[in-house]
């Protein structure tokens, strides 16, 4: 006799996800449930390369990056003129060989302060970042987040964590200077598929190369918060997945574990019931807020 099994759907950035749950997988208390998934055989150790689990973990919370974030108008310092602002795309390197500085010191001792910096001195909220093997050998970062960081700022802090060991040493030694060039910074706010663009420079895999010692990405907390939208499906919901399927055959995807139907925002408005949005959108406003720093009040929230 098959297992018994239920119907799920889940709303994510970009997709509706279509899966089955094993019927005893799924009995019992939420508390129940949780603590047997978290009794699962961790598979999830670092291998330091990219591999089709790391691909995905690293596009869902991109993708959950974009569409949590809001537009915002930020004064060009030069100008003084404001444009639209909603994510930017940040490239940290090392300004001289990485020699004997293994990439977990680099990562613990460079990135991470120069993290909690941006976060405590201006305001860094939701954010992603990759770390990257170059052909000279160096490890570097892709860095994504929706706070806008004066270039200035992310270019000196970065040095200054440099200057912990003999990068900048080095750099003044062969250049005459102490001040490296060491990041790259873009708006990609003019970007039609932001999230794609991001993904793509997210998850190169540059075959050859040595690996990364310990994880090659992480994200801000807000991103990893476990709550999904998600629906024991109902007969109107199968037929909603049949409708769109005959409007949109060439959104869905199927892998052997479940169907992913391709959704932009503007098409789940349009074609998904009010209420399936509105909770996906008051789960973005979730996401949002949690990464409000501790005292802060929303404007809502304030009396005026």
């Amino acid at each position: 006799m098959d297992e018994p099994r239920i119907p799920f759907m889940q709303i994510r950035p970009g997709c509706i996800l279509q899966y089955d749950i094993s019927y005893w997988a799924y009995i019992g208390s939420s508390r129940e449930r949780f603590h047997r998934y978290n009794a699962l055989p961790d598979n999830t150790k670092y291998t330091g390369k990219m591999n089709e689990k790391v691909k995905s973990k690293i596009r869902f919370s991109v993708n959950l990056l974009v569409a949590q974030a809001r537009w915002k108008e930020i004064e060009n310092p030069a100008t003084k003129s404001l444009y639209r602002f909603k994510i930017n795309f940040i490239t940290l390197t090392l300004s001289a060989g990485q020699k004997n500085i293994t990439d977990r010191t680099i990562k613990s001792k460079m990135l991470e302060p120069w993290i909690r910096n941006m976060r405590n001195i201006h305001g860094l909220r939701s954010y992603v970042w990759r770390a990257e093997r170059q052909k000279n050998g160096n490890i570097h970062f892709h860095f994504s987040t929706d706070t806008y960081l004066p270039y200035n700022a992310i270019r000196d802090v970065w040095n200054h964590q440099q200057a912990k060991f003999h990068f900048i040493t080095d750099f003044k030694n062969k250049n005459n200077s102490e001040f490296p060039n060491s990041t790259d910074v873009h708006s990609v706010a003019n970007i039609k598929n932001l999230a794609a663009y991001l993904v793509k420079y997210m998850m190169k895999d540059e075959k050859g190369l040595d690996t990364i010692q310990g994880k090659i990405w992480d994200c801000s907390q807000n991103l990893k918060l476990r709550d999904r939208v998600t629906y024991e499906m109902s007969t109107s919901d199968f037929t909603l997945m049949k409708e769109l399927v005959a409007r949109f055959p060439d959104h869905l995807i199927t892998t052997d574990h479940c169907s992913i139907f391709q959704l932009s925002e503007t098409e789940m408005k349009t074609y998904l019931p009010a209420n399936y949005f509105d909770d996906y959108k008051t789960w973005l406003d979730q996401i949002y807020h949690a990464a409000d720093p501790p005292g802060y009040k929303r404007v809502e929230d304030i009396n005026v």
